[in-house]
């Protein structure tokens, strides 16, 4: 749960985001009811601070492997952002400060 806004937020779907979730379209949505908060494995809190690196190959990249290049694909070049190959998240928990920074990622 966010501090500051006080909701609860997606950060990572591998059926949505990354380059096969997003172009390629390899996996299942999971359904929001089962869906679960991170909670810290020492203390049980699950407010968190959060990190995110994403690496991505670039725009150019995704125009031409997507397939928007040869117009067979209906994606926007401006959507070259979703299609990224690789995430790394790193969680610290609020409350006990125990960090967790096993959450990798390949996404290609």
């Amino acid at each position: 749960m966010c501090i500051d806004c006080e909701k609860n937020h997606l950060i990572f779907d591998l059926s949505k985001h990354g380059w096969d979730g997003f172009v390629c379209g390899n996996y299942l949505s999971v359904p929001d009811d089962e869906l679960k908060l991170w909670q810290c494995p020492k203390c049980a809190n699950n407010n968190h601070k959060l990190g995110v690196l994403i690496r991505s190959n670039g725009k150019r990249d995704f125009i031409e492997e997507s397939g928007i290049a040869d117009g067979e694909v209906t994606f926007s070049e401006d959507e070259w952002t979703e299609a990224f190959g690789y995430i790394v998240i790193q969680l610290k928990c609020c409350s006990c400060e125990h960090s967790d920074d096993s959450w990798a990622y390949e996404t290609m």
